[in-house]
């Protein structure tokens, strides 16, 4: 049987990131009526029937609140919703905002796995990334966990930051490698549109890494952590066994159901999506009124099933061939066969009996391998 996920957005920070375009607010005076807020909107959508297996709290900086207020989301998440025994309990973390007296505070609240966003090893790359931690910061407070008695670990990268090399960009992974989390994701940064960083590059203030460089620092990053004992189950995330998959964002590459709560949470329930509005001010009145938070709503079509089965399929461990024959009433070699073959051709894709994935070259690719297998619709 396949378990959904609890998804609860905090969306407070210090400072905003340049590069982020999360939804997330440095007012923290609203912490209080927020928490409150969240508690009666997890409460109005009670629903003992939607079993789940992972609760995740990101953000914005969830290690921001206290461990007090986790502790009592986790409890009522628990009251109105079935959470299975040794559900995956994650906090998206800042090295800025966590130490040894708050760690062993949430861990005691239910949290049994970090996500680190250590996102650099090297102080310059920070400093453009406008982190609120130094690199001695991310190894304390990596060690301080590991002292308050966590035992699953994830530490998040960030790289192609612009004027990063690839020997800075490996010295990145090794670092973290040699720290032995039990789970790293390694990003390429995304220059989003309306980030103080998009324009910083658009004005030549800072220099996009070029596209030739980022496939160097891509394959080098994957084989790399291939070689240091990491499993690769997503094209930017590696875990040293399964049971250190994040349970919770498998959920997103796999097409199961997901509850969202805070503003600007999405929620999934297999046929339609539906996301919370991007504003906390509008949100907290909206909840005091008993008025919805929900900002808009669709209901997928086979065509958007489909075609986010392959994209996703693609960028996890592969498209199951079986699965999307059955969930479709469909052939799926005989519908993209002139499509599979060029892209066989290119050496982007491999397939077998049971899958169609990409191979290593097509990782760099899968955007328009994608595209390819969709345009056959």
């Amino acid at each position: 049987m396949k378990y959904g996920g609890i998804y609860i957005h905090i969306p407070f920070c210090i400072k905003k990131c340049p590069y982020c375009n999360f939804y997330s607010v440095t007012e923290l005076s609203y912490i209080n009526s927020f928490f409150k807020s969240v508690i009666k909107e997890i409460k109005s959508r009670k629903d003992k029937s939607f079993i789940a297996n992972s609760i995740y709290f990101g953000g914005g900086t969830p290690t921001l609140i206290q461990p007090n207020i986790i502790a009592e989301l986790i409890s009522a998440v628990r009251n109105n919703f079935t959470i299975l025994p040794n559900s995956e309990i994650t906090a998206e973390a800042n090295p800025g905002t966590i130490n040894k007296k708050n760690l062993p505070l949430l861990k005691k609240a239910g949290i049994n796995r970090l996500n680190i966003g250590v996102q650099s090893f090297n102080n310059s790359a920070l400093k453009i990334l406008n982190r609120i931690h130094t690199v001695k910061d991310a190894q304390i407070a990596y060690y301080d966990a590991r002292n308050a008695g966590f035992s699953n670990i994830g530490i998040d990268l960030i790289y192609a930051i612009p004027g990063q090399t690839l020997k800075e960009m490996i010295k990145d992974f090794k670092k973290a490698a040699n720290m032995s989390p039990e789970h790293i994701s390694g990003y390429i940064l995304t220059l989003e549109h309306r980030t103080p960083i998009y324009s910083d590059v658009m004005n030549n203030v800072l220099k996009k890494t070029g596209e030739k460089l980022q496939s160097k620092m891509f394959l080098s990053a994957v084989r790399f952590l291939k070689n240091s004992g990491y499993k690769q189950y997503e094209i930017s995330n590696f875990a040293k066994a399964d049971q250190f998959r994040s349970a919770h964002n498998l959920k997103y590459w796999t097409g199961d159901a997901y509850k969202g709560f805070g503003p600007s949470a999405h929620s999934f329930d297999k046929k339609k999506r539906y996301w919370n509005i991007s504003d906390i001010k509008k949100y907290i009145q909206r909840i005091d009124n008993n008025k919805t938070v929900i900002e808009q709503s669709e209901t997928l079509t086979t065509e958007q099933k489909i075609i986010e089965f392959i994209y996703l399929g693609l960028r996890h461990l592969g498209i199951d061939i079986k699965d999307f024959n059955f969930k479709f009433k469909a052939n799926f070699i005989a519908n993209y066969n002139k499509a599979l073959h060029k892209l066989v051709e290119e050496k982007l894709i491999k397939i077998d009996s049971d899958k169609c994935g990409l191979t290593e070259k097509g990782m760099l690719f899968a955007d328009y391998a994608a595209k390819m297998l969709i345009s056959d619709l």
